[in-house]
């Protein structure tokens, strides 16, 4: 069997295939790398088919040449048995996620990114295991990413400029109403960090 579609192709597979494509190879051993990922094959065992059968398996590889379909995020997304919500209302997402969110965009970490705006049902947001979520978001679909990536990586900068003087607002809002010292305290060392963070 071969992955023949990005719908059945994972993020951290297609992440891999990338890294192959940057490297220095000649096409040849590209292609035998990118088949035995795809086909969770050894690059001897690919080395090893006959013609027909490379060639086959091959053929079927051929499909990240073309586009990406993107379509509207799903609602939610089950990752290895967890309920997976993403922030689609701007409304909902909290001064951490956006500090997080900015953070890694800087670093054009897909992972980080995707992983401050998918939550798992019923938590809040950085109440779980960050590093489990990433371990999740890696066995996404290439095909979901992408939709997920359109729908929260179309903002335009000036969008992202309106969210930022959100926040800061609706910050200075509970750093007023908060009346406990030590949160309100905490409160403010996240103003600062927000100020102090460049929008995209």
């Amino acid at each position: 069997m071969i992955i023949d579609s990005y719908d059945k192709l994972p993020l951290y597979k297609f992440l891999e295939i990338r890294d192959v494509m940057d490297c220095d190879e000649s096409d040849i051993d590209k292609q035998i790398e990118i088949i035995s990922i795809l086909s969770d094959m050894t690059f001897e065992d690919v080395e090893n088919l006959s013609l027909p059968e490379y060639n086959k398996l091959a053929e079927k590889s051929m499909f990240l040449s073309g586009e990406i379909k993107r379509k509207s995020p799903k609602k939610e997304y089950i990752i290895n048995g967890m309920v997976y919500i993403p922030t689609l209302d701007l409304q909902s997402m909290n001064v951490s996620q956006y500090i997080d969110y900015t953070e890694y965009s800087k670093n054009n970490d897909i992972i980080g990114m995707l992983s401050s705006l998918l939550i798992p049902k019923y938590k809040k947001y950085g109440e779980y295991d960050k590093e489990k979520v990433m371990d999740d978001i890696k066995m996404l679909s290439v095909t979901d990413v992408n939709n997920l990536s359109g729908f929260f990586f179309s903002y335009s900068k000036n969008l992202m400029i309106v969210i930022h003087h959100y926040l800061v607002k609706k910050l200075k809002r509970m750093i007023r109403k908060e009346k406990d010292g030590k949160m309100k305290m905490e409160l403010k060392m996240k103003l600062h960090s927000l100020l102090n963070g460049k929008p995209l």
